[in-house]
């Protein structure tokens, strides 16, 4: 009893997480992500680089601005996390890292503006705090802007 209370509550508190406009465009992406898995006779789910780069590519292709591909890409990670699945990492993905920076760099040349920044990991953050942690009181309020953003 108790526990399907907390699992319920749990249920509440993801569906909260995620804004309801953000929520129906990640829908959508998904939509979009499970149409090319079926073109592609591909199970969606787990999504791969593979299949990532796939969806990437295709939506370039279709004119989608280079700053675009970011929101598409969270749309595959909440769909994945929505499977009860773990998220992505795609900076592990160091192909799928090249394909965005080509979809940019083709952007740029095409007069497009649009930046694809590769995720924070948490040897950045390590980084960011051994080198902070020197700072004092400074070093304590950048570091907790940093984990704010």
């Amino acid at each position: 009893m108790v526990r399907s209370a907390v699992a319920r509550s749990a249920a509440v508190y993801f569906r909260k997480g995620i804004a309801p406009k953000t929520e129906r465009q990640y829908e959508g992406v998904w939509r979009r992500y499970e149409y090319l898995c079926r073109r592609m006779g591909e199970d969606p789910l787990p999504v791969t680089e593979n299949k990532a780069i796939a969806h990437v590519v295709t939506v370039a292709d279709e004119g989608v601005q280079a700053s675009t591909v970011n929101h598409h890409l969270a749309g595959l990670r909440q769909g994945q996390i929505r499977a009860g699945l773990p998220a992505p990492s795609w900076a592990a993905m160091a192909r799928l890292g090249q394909v965005r920076r080509g979809v940019a760099r083709r952007a740029a040349e095409k007069g497009q503006v649009g930046l694809v920044r590769d995720p924070v990991t948490p040897a950045h953050m390590e980084a960011l705090r051994k080198t902070w942690g020197r700072q004092g009181d400074r070093g304590v309020v950048l570091w907790a802007a940093a984990c704010a953003c």
